[in-house]
């Protein structure tokens, strides 16, 4: 496995708190019921913490191994528990395009981190 590959993978998993946060940071009041407003209980919030950090290092761990990435028990979680607090459906799209952008987001920093690296500092080191 690469360097750089062995370094994205650290780098999504050093950051994947902080990837979340900011995707929690953005929710907002919702008139209709949903898990993913800004005031649901803190037990519901641990839990979309919970299962977000689950995804990113099962994103993080798959990177390179040739193996899809399974998402279609972590889409069933997210449906079992948007269902559970009668979230509508659409809320889980939003969010989970949000959070698409903050990973993208954070997946281009390493790429240019990255590139920094290689070109100033002439080797790939540990970011």
């Amino acid at each position: 496995m690469a360097v750089s590959t062995l370094e994205l993978k650290s780098f999504l998993l050093n950051h994947a708190g902080d990837m979340t946060n900011q995707w929690l940071s953005l929710r907002k009041k919702e008139e209709e019921k949903s898990v993913y407003s800004n005031q649901m209980p803190n037990r519901y919030v641990k839990e979309i913490k919970s299962r977000n950090l689950k995804l990113i290092k099962s994103i993080a761990e798959n990177i390179g191994n040739g193996k899809d990435i399974d998402l279609e028990s972590w889409g069933e979680t997210v449906g079992k528990t948007r269902a559970k607090y009668e979230s509508p459906i659409y809320r889980s799209m939003e969010q989970f395009k949000l959070f698409r952008e903050i990973f993208w987001e954070y997946f281009s920093k390493f790429i240019e981190y990255w590139r920094f690296n290689r070109r100033y500092n002439g080797c790939t080191g540990i970011i």
